[in-house]
């Protein structure tokens, strides 16, 4: 978007979306913007089944949003990778790794989805 339309645009669009998946965390949820339009979201002290309708939800109310700019209306997509953590984990950039390589599975199967990180998701099947 920002090629299209400008920074301007792109910055109100994820201002936008942060206040949408914002409203939607509990008080002791986390959402962090990592850079570009990567936002991560944790989710403390959740399983997995309310992890993925989460996701489900964030997906709907993304997709469904829509955005003009200068007369041109643009179709947003959300694609999400989860991967549990819990209190074992020691390494948080490989959790990281692990949430980064189920959202680019979810993006290869088409976006808008929410793909939950398997043991087939290893390192060794990132193309990214």
């Amino acid at each position: 978007m920002n090629d299209t339309v400008g920074h301007q645009a792109g910055d109100e669009l994820l201002r936008r979306i942060a206040k949408k998946i914002g409203g939607m965390m509990r008080e002791r949820d986390t959402l962090a913007r990592l850079g570009g339009d990567e936002f991560a979201v944790l989710l403390e002290r959740c399983s997995k089944e309310d992890a993925l309708r989460i996701g489900s939800e964030i997906i709907d109310v993304v997709c469904r949003e829509k955005f003009s700019w200068d007369g041109k209306q643009f179709l947003i997509g959300v694609s999400i990778g989860l991967a549990e953590v819990d209190f074992g984990c020691t390494n948080l950039e490989a959790a990281m790794d692990t949430a980064d390589g189920a959202c680019y599975l979810a993006k290869q199967l088409g976006g808008c989805q929410v793909q939950s990180w398997s043991p087939a998701l290893s390192a060794s099947n990132k193309v990214h």
